[in-house]
């Protein structure tokens, strides 16, 4: 018998050998433990004289289930005589691999995203399969502890919580893990986006200005790394001064871009 096979190989040939050879043909009687995974014939005929006969063992067809590596026991057996056994090992050609999806970021303070992870199988499971998830930073991220592949399914999705807090951390990576028994495990990267500014870029001014008339001042919000905050609409208060003394500043049309407001303003030296 071949010692192992894999699911979906072509049918293979099995040798049985006795001790010594009969006066006239004998009948063996073949079977195997598990017919869905690899058949042999019901019977086998050895000639009188002889010592070896051959048959054919099916292995099972190829499928997309997950059913993993299966042991079949094939059994010979005549009246009387001691039964033989060969064990074979018939291999799944699916791998078992667990593979994450998520986004590739997400802001801080974002909250529940419903369904936005998905776990993925290379075949369908057999039965529900428990998968267990962790989070290199829980003070980033929180994932359910568990997540079901049901049987019959090949994925299943699950929800991600993006936590907010007072930290400037910038842009942090957090790894999500996926693991289950028989499987390799299946890792994913999101980066969370810091959603608090720490200070503000100004945009180039050119120089000088006229009094009275309107200018553009650019002004953007960014993180402890200065990658820009898109999320930040809030009001911001601008004082401008000179070596001559203050300035008054006149707001105009403000309007926010990329992450920065647009404002344009008058400005005018006080005293002159």
């Amino acid at each position: 018998m071949p010692s192992e096979v894999t699911e979906g190989d072509a049918e293979q040939q099995a040798t049985l050998r006795i001790s010594a050879a009969p006066a006239k043909d004998v009948t063996v009687s073949l079977a195997s433990s598990d017919p869905a995974q690899l058949r042999v014939p019901p019977t086998l005929r050895i000639s009188a004289g002889q010592t070896v006969a051959t048959f054919p063992v099916t292995v099972r067809q190829e499928n997309d289930l997950l059913d993993g590596t299966q042991l079949v026991t094939v059994t010979a057996r005549v009246r009387n005589w001691t039964d033989g056994r060969a064990v074979v090992t018939v291999r799944d050609n699916e791998p078992a691999v667990l593979e994450l999806a998520i986004p590739a970021e997400a802001s801080e303070g974002s909250g529940l995203l419903s369904g936005v992870g998905q776990i993925r199988l290379r075949g369908v499971a057999v039965t529900n399969l428990a998968v267990a998830l962790s989070v290199s930073d829980t003070n980033k991220l929180i994932v359910p502890p568990t997540v079901i592949v049901p049987a019959g399914q090949s994925s299943a999705v699950f929800d991600l919580t993006i936590i907010d807090d007072t930290r400037f951390d910038g842009r942090v990576p957090v790894t999500i893990t996926a693991r289950a028994p028989g499987f390799s495990d299946g890792q994913a990267t999101l980066v969370v986006v810091d959603n608090d500014v720490h200070h503000f870029v100004f945009g180039g001014i050119a120089s000088p200005q006229m009094a009275g008339v309107p200018f553009t001042i650019t002004l953007t919000a960014v993180d402890i790394a200065t990658n820009r905050i898109l999320a930040f609409t809030n009001a911001v208060i601008l004082r401008v001064a000179g070596s001559p003394g203050q300035f008054a500043l006149r707001g105009g049309d403000e309007r926010p871009a990329h992450g920065g407001r647009r404002i344009d303003t008058h400005g005018k030296q006080h005293g002159v």
